[in-house]
């Protein structure tokens, strides 16, 4: 990936772990985010705006 900031701490990334419900990626630069699945009938709240383009 290539962020438009020019970060480069999250630009080449591997699967850690994935057991259906939550995703681990591993980054090149030694940190890892972990992702959780959403119920599909609830929107997420607190997200920020957007960016225009």
């Amino acid at each position: 990936m290539k962020c438009h900031d020019g970060d480069t701490a999250r630009t080449m990334g591997s699967i850690g772990s994935n057991d259906g419900e939550k995703l681990v990626v591993s980054w090149g630069a030694g940190s890892e985010d972990t992702l959780t699945k959403a119920d599909p009938s609830e929107l997420p709240t607190g997200l920020p705006e957007l960016p225009a383009p």
